[in-house]
């Protein structure tokens, strides 16, 4: 279907283009209708029409005023300017400014809209043809879904080379704006469902995004926009999954000094305290720390044990106990490879430097 948006600050004269004609029947659809030429153009780019319809006279910007911006933005759009005034210089200009057609309001008849548009009716669809090609929407529906896919794992270089991509192909092919916007709405879907699921609400409302895009006037502005946005977004998930991973992190430890005696601390425990999944913690933790859970929980128990070898007379096997090691066996051999010496060799090379370090220098006297 093609789509005609309509520009006229009369009201009348828009529902009388609106109601007059069948226009479905004829292969069109009027896509919407605009009194305030100050906001023609926004309303122009968010519906993205195939024709416009456009009154030369108005308050404030005039319809050649428009036309011009128009041009700027698309030279494939057909402009058919409707005009009060019967002065060659006005049809001159409008025709100059890239007008496909000039009709007097005074001669007018509905069916003389309809003729002017059948004349670009064919090379219309044949554009909607060309940018609707099965083998394109097979390649940008497929670049969406690989987007969603490395967004899910945080690729954002293989995202950033998709949403180059997108561009490129946009301008390769000339891709209407609209399309372009669809194709940027999926990729905001996606971003949006995958920041959704890992950091709470989304900082960048659907109609606030949509908004601005309207307000974007060519594929150049279009891709600064989205290039920024996505940055953006980028930078508020990762502080926020940052602050979060740093908060788990927080209480994975506290867990694990608080429970050092348990022997039965392990991995899938403090994953359950924290309500997270064991591979996940698994994968944070080495991640983070730089060590594996059950190297970091033997580091904090030898340092431990080596505190109550200095500062207590406790038996050997009540301190291995007290370090969650039930087997007096096993805590030895951990210890020894982690300082290079037994419990009791630690204990009396340590007395040993502590006696000398009491003695001051007179030892070497």
């Amino acid at each position: 279907m093609i789509r005609i948006l309509l520009v006229d600050d009369d009201a009348l004269m828009l529902q009388g283009f609106k109601f007059s004609i069948d226009w479905e029947k004829h292969g069109y659809e009027i896509a919407g209708t605009v009194r305030n030429p100050e906001s023609f153009m926004e309303v122009y780019r968010q519906l993205q029409p195939d024709i416009v319809i456009l009154d030369i006279n108005m308050p404030g910007l005039s319809g050649l005023d428009l036309l011009k911006e128009l041009r700027q933005s698309s030279k494939d759009l057909v402009v058919i300017i409707v005009s009060a005034y019967n002065e060659f210089s006005y049809a001159r200009e409008a025709l100059r400014l890239g007008a496909n057609d000039y009709l007097l309001k005074a001669e007018i008849e509905f069916e003389d809209i309809l003729s002017s548009m059948d004349q670009h009716k064919t090379q219309i669809l044949e554009r909607h043809k060309h940018l609707t090609a099965p083998g394109l929407t097979a390649v940008t529906s497929q670049l969406v879904f690989k987007f969603g896919e490395a967004y899910t794992v945080f690729d954002i270089e293989t995202c950033e080379e998709i949403i180059s991509r997108i561009f490129t192909l946009a301008q390769k092919n000339q891709l209407p704006h609209d399309e372009i916007i669809r194709l940027l709405l999926q990729l905001y879907d996606q971003t949006c469902d995958i920041y959704t699921r890992h950091a709470g609400s989304f900082p960048a409302p659907k109609h606030s995004f949509k908004s601005t895009l309207g307000r974007c006037r060519d594929l150049s502005q279009l891709k600064d926009y989205f290039t920024e946005f996505f940055s953006d977004i980028n930078n508020s998930l990762f502080e926020k999954i940052y602050c979060e991973k740093q908060t788990l992190l927080e209480a994975v430890t506290n867990y694990i000094l608080t429970h050092l005696s348990d022997p039965d601390l392990t991995l899938q425990k403090a994953a359950e305290e924290v309500n997270v999944s064991y591979y996940y913690l698994s994968r944070l933790f080495a991640s983070e720390k730089g060590i594996n859970f059950s190297k970091y929980v033997t580091s904090l128990r030898m340092k431990q044990a080596r505190e109550y070898l200095l500062h207590s007379d406790e038996h050997i096997h009540v301190i291995a106990e007290k370090t969650g090691y039930q087997n007096l066996s096993y805590f030895i051999k951990k210890f020894k490879e982690n300082t290079g010496c037994t419990p009791k060799e630690y204990q009396k090379k340590q007395k040993i430097l502590q006696k000398k370090y009491q003695e001051g220098p007179q030892h070497l006297l």
